[in-house]
């Protein structure tokens, strides 16, 4: 599992590069569960750069077949998560970010969500 903790942000080009490097890295014969980005609009990481950097997620996703997006940006903003400040969650919205990476792991494990 990645995420946006992982992709330290530069510039567009320079992240478009970081990712398919990764994506390359981590090679053909793993599954990639990303973890794409919600932003409270504060901090460096503004609602412009999250949609910028989840339609950069999306068209690498489209290019390998091992990679699976996790939606947490929509189902945060669908579940209200709130953060603390600019940049991290509050509690609750943390705890359901682990549900929704947990949900995710177990579908990929051909298992079923909790």
């Amino acid at each position: 599992v990645v995420g946006t903790n992982d992709m330290r942000w530069m510039s567009r080009p320079g992240t478009k590069v970081r990712m398919r490097e990764l994506v390359k890295q981590i090679g053909p014969q793993r599954e990639i569960l990303w973890v794409n980005t919600y932003s409270s609009g504060g901090d460096r990481f503004t609602r412009p750069k999250e949609r910028w950097f989840n339609r950069q997620l999306r068209k690498v996703a489209r290019e390998h077949d091992n990679l699976t997006i996790v939606n947490w940006s929509g189902i945060a903003r669908a579940r209200g998560v709130r953060f603390e400040d600019g940049l991290h969650y509050r509690p609750k919205g943390r705890r359901i970010m682990a549900e929704v990476i947990t949900d995710a792991l177990n579908q990929a494990q051909g298992g079923t969500e909790r």
